[in-house]
């Protein structure tokens, strides 16, 4: 029998229901109102769906940018009363936005596998979201694309399908690297379909970015851009500006295609987005294009200041105990490059090995 207050285990939350529809209507300010007031709710009375709450708000984050926000809101969810199956769904969150973000290279099998409970079969992309991403870091674009492609075919009918065009522009992306023209034009038909039962600023993103990649339009490409920036989820806006760019260049349009690589490369690191740079930055690397000059003048010589953003990114992998390979294979670069990045932080960090960049890292 369902409780009086409305958050019984037999019945859903109409605030999280509710919030749900919103986000996916790119109402994204009025689905936070919603869920700060049901998660208050919910906190106030020990109710059962405050999981549900918070990681409907990550979900939430990862889409307006607000990424400390999400990843906060995966820790409590984890934590919080949950009888519907949500609480695996928040590692599985956090994972992407820590791939994204450079800073973490899970290991898939660490992550909870979705099961047949609500909550998991309704985020059941995810997990084969981040697999996916994770065989790309490593260097194999290939695997990822056909995980992203079963998944696409394996969920398209069942309860993730609501979101599940969230893969849809790495599969569009991943298909037009690897070079296989059916993907891309499958997931371009599904992406219109979309559209056509629900004419959201997002998903008509998500259609242009998709029917550019395959049709190799940058002006589809470059409205899908808008398209994204109205529905405020800046992560997409810079994908579609980073796949106009490649575009652009291999057309010869260098101007363009700066302007456009500047403009992805500015919102992915508003967004601490560091492993996106890397791709972007390999992506256009064939067609000799590169951004302009942001480092910081007058840069210190010597210790930890003296670290270029690169650096400092090679360094953190490197505490982490990543070997050369590993690193070359999450940041798009060689293994010579890399072992010339690691001999100038410890040159300028005046180390001789990478136990000591590991022990001044955990100093700092």
């Amino acid at each position: 029998m369902a409780s009086t207050d409305g958050a019984g285990p037999d019945q859903f939350d109409p605030y999280a229901l509710r919030a749900d529809c919103l986000i996916e209507l790119d109402r994204l300010t009025e689905a936070e109102d919603v869920l700060e007031q049901a998660i208050a709710h919910n906190r106030r009375i020990r109710g059962e769906h405050l999981c549900w709450n918070l990681v409907a708000g990550a979900r939430l984050h990862l889409l307006d940018g607000r990424w400390d926000d999400a990843v906060a809101e995966c820790s409590a969810g984890a934590a919080a009363p949950d009888v519907l199956g949500y609480s695996t769904v928040a590692p599985t969150l956090a994972a992407l936005i820590g791939i994204h973000r450079g800073t973490f290279l899970p290991d898939v099998d660490s992550i909870p596998l979705p099961g047949d409970r609500v909550g998991t079969t309704g985020y059941a992309h995810l997990h084969s979201w981040a697999e996916a991403l994770t065989h790309e870091a490593r260097g194999h674009p290939d695997l990822a694309l056909k995980l992203l492609v079963e998944t696409h075919e394996r969920l398209a009918d069942r309860s993730a399908a609501a979101t599940l065009y969230y893969i849809f522009p790495d599969i569009a992306r991943l298909a037009a690297d690897v070079g296989d023209p059916d993907a891309a034009r499958s997931v371009a038909a599904s992406a219109d379909e979309l559209v056509a039962r629900e004419p959201t600023a997002s998903r008509s993103g998500t259609a242009l970015l998709c029917r550019g990649l395959a049709e190799r339009d940058s002006d589809r490409l470059l409205a899908g851009a808008q398209a994204f920036r109205r529905s405020g989820r800046p992560l997409y806006e810079a994908q579609a500006y980073e796949n106009a760019a490649v575009l652009l260049a291999a057309n010869g349009s260098d101007a363009d295609a700066r302007r456009s690589l500047d403009t992805a490369i500015a919102i992915y690191g508003r967004l601490g987005a560091s492993w996106d740079i890397a791709r972007t930055a390999a992506r256009v690397r064939p067609y000799e294009i590169r951004r302009g000059v942001r480092g910081r003048r007058n840069r210190p010589k010597s210790g930890w200041a003296a670290l270029t953003d690169t650096e400092r990114r090679v360094a953190v992998l490197v505490a982490e105990g990543r070997s050369n390979s590993g690193i070359a294979a999450q940041m798009f670069l060689s293994h010579r490059t890399v072992q010339s990045h690691v001999s100038k932080i410890l040159a300028k960090l005046d180390m001789r090995s990478r136990r000591e960049i590991a022990a001044g890292m955990r100093r700092m």
